[in-house]
């Protein structure tokens, strides 16, 4: 792999590095440059579960696009054959989809808390019409459509827009604009429950194009049939490794050079990652040294160990404070000084890896170590 620009030389890191990046412009706000996923519509309604998701575009159906999210299952396909990890921010029902488990309403409201407001709300007033003994049977449909209004067999996509809904079985659906009243089905005293029914099937056969895309994308590299032996939750974990850091494992496959792990400042080192980095602060410390934001899930899918040394330039100067860490992502390995504190260590290492993200220190013509500085190959960062 070779970054158009950036001075590194791929031993590895720049590979790592390329999945990261490949990941990041999936999920990158409202500016990002491919349109195959979207933010959750929980994020929008600032409301439920899962609003840092992301779930599939249902729009993207263009042959491009199609080919792109096959691209996508392949790379989950490899993560899932080489314990490189992707780091995607996808919610359960997309899981749930990949692997076709079952889909309930549940899961649908777990990315769309509204996404049955409006059947819910028809329901209510079913409810309180039928209940009503002053409205007398032959008058109730009457009631009712005077109370729910001017209501259709229509829902809203993840991306926004109004869609037309088959008053039938099926999970047909269209785009619904402002001119097809005389297309749209309304909801009656007579259809009402079919209408909830509607809804549930188009929220759960939503991305069904996009997943399939995915999955035919996945049996390239790995046999669909062996998916069958994940739950959900596994399948996610093997593609994606461990969202939340686990800094035990990490010390067991961790390494000392020039250094000890009763040294003052590797302890510090420790307490820094456990006590003073949140998760996201922990995910750009472990992208700053390997190229990638998750710890593989086990021992024994990591293809080496973490190595700690100390850094020899700060050795030699009398201000080791002054200096940055230095990482070799394609080694897993970090240059550390001999910091005088944890707040002075934190307060260096929190700058390295926010500020520090190029792979570009392998066209210096020396070693990049001196003070306030901090290198990045692909070896450094």
């Amino acid at each position: 792999v070779e970054f158009r620009g950036e001075g590194g030389e791929d031993v590895g890191g720049l590979y790592r590095e390329a999945f990261h990046l490949i990941c990041k412009e999936l999920q990158y706000g409202e500016f990002r440059l491919l349109p195959l996923f979207v933010p959750c519509p929980n994020k929008k309604a600032e409301a439920g579960e899962n609003r840092d998701k992301w779930v599939p575009n249902s729009e993207s159906t263009e042959p491009l696009h199609i080919s792109l999210f096959e691209l996508l299952g392949k790379l989950m396909g490899l993560a899932l054959r080489t314990k490189n990890s992707l780091n995607l921010d996808l919610p359960p029902i997309v899981w749930k989809l990949v692997i076709r488990d079952k889909v309930t309403d549940a899961d649908v409201e777990s990315i769309d808390v509204t996404a049955f407001n409006s059947a819910l709300e028809i329901a209510r007033v079913a409810s309180a019409v039928r209940a009503e003994a002053s409205v007398p049977k032959d008058k109730r449909a009457l009631e009712f459509e005077l109370r729910v209004g001017k209501q259709f067999f229509e829902t809203s996509n993840v991306v926004g827009h109004k869609m037309l809904l088959s008053a039938g079985d099926g999970a047909n659906a269209s785009t619904s604009t402002d001119g097809d009243d005389m297309k749209k089905v309304g909801v009656t005293w007579d259809n009402w429950r079919q209408y909830r029914g509607a809804v549930s099937r188009f929220k759960r056969a939503e991305f069904d194009v996009q997943i399939d895309s995915m999955r035919r994308g996945m049996a390239c590299v790995v046999p669909f049939a062996l998916l069958g032996m994940f739950t959900w939750e596994e399948i996610e974990r093997e593609v994606c490794g461990e969202r939340k850091m686990n800094i035990d494992l990490l010390k067991k496959m961790t390494k000392y050079e020039n250094c000890f792990a009763s040294d003052q400042h590797i302890k510090i080192f420790w307490e820094m990652l456990e006590d003073r980095f949140n998760e996201a602060e922990r995910a750009l410390w472990l992208k700053f040294v390997w190229g990638r934001s998750r710890l593989p899930v086990r021992a024994a899918d990591f293809d080496m160990k973490f190595c700690i040394q100390t850094l020899r330039s700060a050795e030699e100067s009398p201000n080791p404070d002054a200096f940055l860490p230095i990482a070799h992502t394609c080694f897993f390995s970090l240059q550390l000084p001999r910091y005088s504190s944890l707040d002075v260590m934190h307060k260096r290492v929190l700058w390295a890896i926010t500020n520090c993200e190029s792979i570009d220190a392998d066209f210096a013509a020396g070693e990049i170590q001196g003070p306030s500085t901090a290198g990045d190959s692909d070896d450094e960062n």
